[in-house]
């Protein structure tokens, strides 16, 4: 089969893809996916030794290429499988460290030691979801909004100098809300919105007093912000959220996947 973005071979039992572009974007991945699902084998490594840039945007979420890399490492996890990711040059080393995912994906500087981590202990169960939501496209209007205002109220002085900074203000916020991503990072959950990583929190496993699933009050919003209740939420979208009792406060973190993000922490504090 001949495929756009990469090659294919079967070393042992194990389905190794190898990125034959240099630039890596979300159409590569996608297309490692769909191999991937059509085989049998569920460990996988990707070779990434050709790959030198990465292509996206924070602009546009649904081309990200880390989106649907973290469904797959997800999607193979639960199947019993595992996916390991190979040759990573040194700057998308570091963009992945940055990030965080480094300790999400297992990442080994060969094809070697990716076999070899195919047959190493399974570790204990971890937690990662990405949820997104259309709350950015309602803060991208505000800010053509208020651009447009700058733009077009220009004999009103010294109104029409604050609407471009609003407008910039208010695009760098809707990217910084496209997602919202909440995984285990070993002794911490990691909470943060992005791509832009302006907002982020982690919260230690060992301050948790409880953990049950709520609902959000339609006063408490999406976004940032503190509860008519107390403590403070945390929600991209809808109402559906993880009611967090710390030894300090209350943590309200609106999810799409209350009822795995629930069942995760309580083994976590049980355990």
């Amino acid at each position: 089969m001949q495929y756009h973005f990469l090659t294919q071979h079967t070393e042992n039992g194990v389905v190794i893809l190898s990125f034959t572009e240099p630039l890596l974007n979300a159409d590569a991945i996608k297309e490692a996916v769909s191999v991937i699902n059509a085989g049998e084998s569920r460990k996988v490594i990707i070779d990434c030794q050709a790959v030198r840039f990465l292509v996206g945007g924070s602009l546009f979420p649904d081309q990200e290429p880390f989106t649907p890399l973290l469904n797959l490492n997800k999607q193979l996890t639960e199947e019993g499988g595992r996916l390991v990711l190979c040759n990573v040059a040194p700057d998308f080393a570091e963009v992945l460290r940055v990030i965080l995912l480094n300790r999400i994906l297992k990442i080994r500087p060969n094809i070697e030691s990716a076999v070899a981590c195919m047959n190493e202990p399974a570790e204990s169960t971890t937690y990662s979801h990405l949820q997104k939501a259309p709350l950015c496209l309602l803060i991208y209007t505000l800010a053509v909004v208020f651009l447009a205002l700058g733009w077009f109220v220009q004999d009103a002085p010294p109104i029409q100098w604050l609407f471009p900074p609003i407008g910039l203000l208010m695009l760098v916020l809707a990217a910084s809300f496209h997602h919202l991503t909440v995984v285990d990072l070993g002794d911490v959950l990691a909470v943060r919105f992005g791509p832009v990583p302006l907002f982020r929190r982690t919260v230690r496993y060992t301050d948790i007093v409880k953990v049950e699933i709520g609902r959000t009050l339609l006063l408490d919003g999406w976004g940032i912000h503190m509860s008519i209740r107390g403590g403070w939420v945390w929600n991209l979208w809808g109402r559906d959220c993880v009611v967090v009792h710390l030894k300090k406060g209350t943590l309200r973190i609106g999810t799409d996947d209350a009822e795995e993000l629930a069942g995760f922490l309580n083994r976590k504090i049980s355990g």
